[in-house]
């Protein structure tokens, strides 16, 4: 019964602390385009959820290919 508590704690901590990632990362994304974009490009001001849309597309995008391979 024990184990099946700490599981529980431990999955609970993981899901927070991913909530908590989340908003370390979306919300400087959120601030800058909403500071920036509307007086260059008039485009709209965006929310939470489509700054981290956007953070996660320029992870997939521009991620670097790190291969531990070296041809001599």
């Amino acid at each position: 019964m024990e184990k099946a508590f700490v599981f529980v704690v431990v999955f609970l901590g993981i899901i927070a602390l991913s909530a908590v990632m989340g908003l370390l990362i979306a919300f400087p994304v959120m601030w800058l385009w909403n500071w920036l974009m509307p007086d260059l490009f008039h485009s709209p001001t965006i929310g939470y959820w489509q700054a981290y849309g956007i953070y996660m597309l320029c992870a997939i995008l521009f991620k670097s290919s790190s291969s531990s391979s070296s041809s001599k």
